[in-house]
């Protein structure tokens, strides 16, 4: 892993910061998975977890992700949420409420 960090460095001097080793491997190619579309239960078949949670160590949805996830809602659901939100300033009282 030094190796190959030391020659990547430079073509990407910001590596020079960052500690590398086979945790960062594993990371990295978790999310790429995770952004390629691929189901966290395989992600966490992959790395070898028996547990979920674990999973989730390695994984997190980045901004990215979260515009593609907005992307994907209907203008109008949107609206109607907005609408909803406006009326329901205190949601948490509104959810007790049900």
């Amino acid at each position: 892993m030094k190796k190959y960090s030391e020659i990547a460095q430079n073509d990407v001097p910001s590596l020079k910061r960052k500690n590398i080793g086979p945790h960062t491997l594993r990371h990295t190619t978790a999310m790429h998975l995770l952004q390629s579309g691929v189901d966290l239960n395989v992600i966490k078949t992959w790395l070898g977890h028996v547990d979920i949670s674990t999973t989730h160590g390695y994984v997190e949805i980045d901004m990215k992700m979260k515009q593609n996830a907005l992307n994907k809602c209907h203008p109008n659901d949107l609206v109607e949420m907005t609408q909803f939100l406006r009326k329901n300033k205190n949601i948490i009282s509104w959810l007790e409420d049900l």
